[in-house]
């Protein structure tokens, strides 16, 4: 038996749906993670309903975001003139690599990011291989340093994306997801993050069972949607940054 199927019988009685989400909380709260056992299973008609009654959170998060977004920006404005001159300089012009990406409620936008990569055609299925063939030598330490992901902070000004939140993903990986993980939709409710929980908790995704487990810590971030889990988000990527964990 898994460790985690004990926990189903937890919510085989008709609990109401505030004790419901209370122990799920629990549990989540508990291991850093929401098991896939349990949000695969779990009445997504409660993150849902859980979610639409945080108006008031949303609106004060977003306000946040182009706050700290504009400051960001203007902190690291030296970076992004340095960033622009080796770029062009090593590849020419564009300097930023525009991508499609799913945002809130399963609507795509176009991610930014510093360029990277020599042209050629992205390999979705095989993304590590892709960057290893493709990478240059200033994208390297770019990545290594986090600073492709800088201009992201725009699509925070323009709304598409939130300084903390799920990471937004390509619409292939998304159809893949959305197909074998059961409740994967409901990461779309929120905006998706430059950084969050799941992104500071757990190593990157390629495969789609890392994709299950990093999944649930999406489902952490949802059960726990607020300022207090938003700022220590923030906090966690700091520490991420400052140690350069994977």
């Amino acid at each position: 038996m898994n460790e985690n199927e004990y926990l189903k019988p937890v919510f085989s009685r008709k609990y109401d749906e505030k004790k419901q989400l209370f122990a799920y909380r629990q549990i989540a709260a508990a291991l850093g993670e929401m098991p896939k056992e349990l949000y695969e299973e779990m009445d997504g008609k409660l993150i849902q309903q859980d979610i639409s009654s945080k108006k008031m959170t949303a609106c004060f998060l977003r306000l946040v975001d182009v706050c700290l977004s504009f400051i960001f920006l203007m902190i690291s404005s030296p970076f992004f003139l340095i960033c622009s001159i080796c770029l062009l300089i090593v590849l020419g012009r564009p300097v930023f690599y525009r991508q499609k990406r799913i945002g809130k409620n399963g609507k795509p936008f176009t991610l930014y990011k510093f360029r990277t990569l020599k042209p050629g055609e992205a390999k979705v299925t095989d993304i590590e291989r892709d960057h290893m063939e493709r990478s240059t030598s200033v994208g390297k330490i770019l990545r290594s340093l986090r600073l492709d992901e800088l201009p992201q902070l725009i699509n925070c000004i323009k709304g598409d994306m939130s300084l903390v939140g799920p990471r937004p993903e390509m619409p292939y990986f998304n159809e893949l997801c959305q197909k074998e993980i059961p409740n994967y939709t409901l990461r779309l409710l929120v905006r998706p993050g430059i950084t969050g929980w799941a992104q500071t908790m757990y190593k990157r995704s390629d495969t789609l069972d890392e994709y299950r487990i990093k999944t649930g810590y999406d489902f952490y971030y949802l059960l726990h949607y607020s300022p207090c889990t938003y700022f220590q988000s923030l906090l966690f990527t700091l520490d991420t940054l400052v140690y350069r964990k994977d």
